[in-house]
């Protein structure tokens, strides 16, 4: 009966000592899943980040595009109205 008793302690020391290492295992794979799923993030972010950054470029130089475009068109729109000015002072000197 002694026996069979320290046989039953030493199986439930054995199996303690296996479930703490599965214990472990479980640990280190949550550990090791939240580091990815954080990896994972941080890269999103910095995807995320670089698109706004490609957007915002563009956005400025669209808004530099049609600045210029708008001078352009100032400029034509002096030119007309000198040559217009010119045209009438031609006329009435005649």
């Amino acid at each position: 009966m002694g026996r069979d008793r320290a046989k039953a302690k030493k199986k439930a020391v054995g199996s303690s000592s296996g479930g703490s290492s599965s214990f472990v295992d479980l640990v280190a794979d949550k550990f090791y899943n939240m580091k990815q799923k954080k990896d994972k993030e941080q890269q999103s972010y910095i995807y995320l980040n670089n698109r706004e950054l490609s957007i915002r470029e563009a956005e400025a130089r669209e808004i530099a595009q049609l600045k210029r475009e708008k001078l352009e068109i100032q400029r034509r729109t002096l030119e007309l109205a000198e040559m217009e000015k010119r045209t009438e002072i031609s006329y009435s000197i005649i």
